[in-house]
């Protein structure tokens, strides 16, 4: 059985649904990578490590689905399966950041090309990881969201 390419985006309430898929993302490799999945509005954007990979328009914005009504029907899936759709692979330091921009997740995530020249760089890698995403972030919530996790497939 060949394996899948592609990471889908899925939310929904009890009557909508919003399904987005990354064709290339190529994540069920058998190691460890750490994507952003970054959707603001009517867009989603896959990176892995650094490197976009992937941006996508959805149908409909994520804030006219997942509103503040329908918080005990609404629906986020993080997680790809094979057999009934079931996710057999590692989820590891997921985060949801609202309010920030992708370059501040970016660049506090420790990727170069969106760091600015006075912005110290950390060099001390645990078991080889990138810095961790800060979810201190001062500001308001703002229809943005923003998922870093480490994925194991």
């Amino acid at each position: 059985m060949a394996r899948l390419k592609t990471l889908d985006v899925v939310y929904s309430t009890e009557n909508k649904q919003q399904l987005g898929s990354f064709e290339e993302a190529d994540l069920a490799t058998g190691h460890w990578k750490n994507i952003t999945l970054f959707v603001q509005e009517d867009r989603a954007q896959l990176s892995v490590g650094c490197e976009e990979i992937d941006n996508r328009e959805m149908d409909l914005p994520i804030n006219k689905i997942l509103t503040q009504e329908v918080p005990d029907i609404a629906r986020l899936r993080i997680g790809k399966g094979a057999v009934k759709d079931r996710f057999m692979g590692v989820l590891q330091n997921v985060r949801f950041v609202f309010g920030t921009t992708l370059q501040d997740i970016m660049r506090n995530k420790g990727c170069q090309s969106a760091m600015s020249t006075d912005t110290i760089t950390l060099d001390n890698p645990v078991n080889g990881s990138s810095p961790a995403i800060r979810t201190n972030f001062v500001g308001h919530k703002t229809k943005e969201s923003a998922s870093c996790l480490w994925v194991y497939l």
